[in-house]
């Protein structure tokens, strides 16, 4: 046996032993510049549950919104605890958007202002963890108005949204879905 066929032995070797890499993927951010791109993301093992924040005629602050306790054997969600925030000050304190119980986010629609610099509307699908179709819709929004383009973002079956990327400044300017794998219970 050559070096060559020892290599490619020990190459597919490691390939069928290796775990799998989680495939978490982040969608491009649309919208306005703003002046910080940062992203939050859930702790390992919790997924995103909602937003809340402040808005005016756009989203001015949003807060992420995770389960507070890593899913159930059984595949029960838990409560939700906010883990970071993009934005500035200012704007109506609106109540959070959260998915009910035993569902997470699955997919966002992001609706901007006219101009496309800030974020105007969210509109955020939860899905049933186990089988991933959507189970129901929530607005969050500014003025509730739908103005440019949208940008729908699905995390796909076999993935949840564990956070979000955003441009920001003084008011929320650009966000992302943040998904990753959502491991079979």
């Amino acid at each position: 046996m050559n070096r060559s066929s020892i290599f490619i032995g020990l190459l597919v070797l490691s390939l069928v032993v290796s775990p799998a890499v989680a495939a978490r993927r982040t969608f491009p951010l649309n919208g306005g510049p703003g002046d910080i791109t940062n992203g939050i993301v859930c702790d390992p093992g919790h997924y995103m549950k909602g937003v809340r924040g402040e808005v005016g005629a756009w989203i001015i602050h949003l807060t992420v919104i995770c389960t507070n306790d890593k899913i159930g054997p059984d595949g029960r969600v838990g409560g939700s605890r906010s883990v970071g925030y993009f934005g500035g000050n200012g704007g109506t304190d609106e109540p959070p958007a959260l998915c009910q119980n035993n569902t997470l986010i699955g997919k966002m629609r992001e609706y901007l202002t006219r101009d496309s610099r800030m974020v105007a509307t969210l509109e955020i699908t939860c899905v049933n963890p186990t089988t991933f179709q959507p189970v129901g819709g929530l607005l969050y929004f500014g003025q509730g108005f739908k103005a440019s383009t949208d940008d729908e973002q699905d995390c796909g079956s076999g993935q949840l949204a564990v956070g979000l990327r955003a441009n920001w400044g003084k008011d929320v300017n650009a966000v992302s879905l943040i998904c990753d794998d959502f491991p079979s219970h």
